[in-house]
């Protein structure tokens, strides 16, 4: 008996013009952005919706030294509230 699987999805690129926006609202509001180097596997459904429309994903970051998010250890640092809700405004505001 043999058992495999293949997980396919589509690849999740951004498109220029709303990664462009994501930059200048971080710019502007003084956000650290911190570009990701390698593929990041929970980006899996979001490349199915850039296949329907333009957009970016982007991550607000818990931090270098924080518990990975679905283990035991993980609490959600309310303190980064405060980033998504003024990255999504400045978005809104372009």
């Amino acid at each position: 008996m043999s058992f495999s699987y293949n997980d396919c999805f589509p690849e999740t690129v951004n498109h220029k013009e709303s990664s462009d926006k994501i930059h200048k609202v971080c710019q502007t509001k003084g956000i650290q952005l911190v570009e990701m180097k390698d593929a990041f596997r929970a980006s899996e459904d979001f490349g199915y919706y850039l296949k329907e429309t333009k957009g970016a994903i982007c991550y607000i970051g818990n931090g270098e030294d924080h518990p990975h998010i679905h283990t035991s250890e993980y609490d959600f640092p309310d303190e980064i509230i405060e980033t998504a809700v003024e990255l999504f405004k400045g978005l809104t505001e372009l």
